[in-house]
């Protein structure tokens, strides 16, 4: 995650870096997964939606001139169709939690089923 944070298609309002760092942060990381946690459903359940919400609160709180990117929504369509979202309409909590954590998940997605945001002109 930290090089591709380093490439050229690094952004801003990450889930797991702080603004403008190269390396992942874990009050962010942590921060992100309170946040998750919360949105989440009594079976443990979180929507791409839910994933969305998160990110952009991220934005939000990084303040005046953090937009996000290409590459901000489409780690969000990556990560939710990574973790099986695409198949079954939701992710696991658990899930989100073990891959931000470099851990493999319980459940892997198909990667055919990789619904990528139009590019914007911004």
């Amino acid at each position: 995650m930290e090089a591709l944070h380093k490439t050229a298609i690094s952004h801003q309002c990450g889930i797991h870096f702080a603004k403008g760092a190269t390396v992942i942060d874990d009050e962010t990381r942590n921060s992100t997964l309170s946040k998750l946690a919360e949105l989440a459903d009594d079976d443990g359940h979180l929507s791409l939606d839910d994933i969305a919400e998160v990110k952009y609160s991220i934005c939000e709180e990084q303040g005046q001139g953090v937009e996000i990117t290409f590459f901000g929504e489409a780690e969000m369509s990556l990560l939710y169709t990574f973790l099986g979202g695409a198949v079954r309409g939701y992710v696991e909590y658990s899930d989100v939690e073990r891959f931000l954590y470099s851990k493999f998940p319980m459940m892997i997605g198909e990667i055919e089923n990789i619904d990528f945001p139009e590019p914007s002109d911004a």
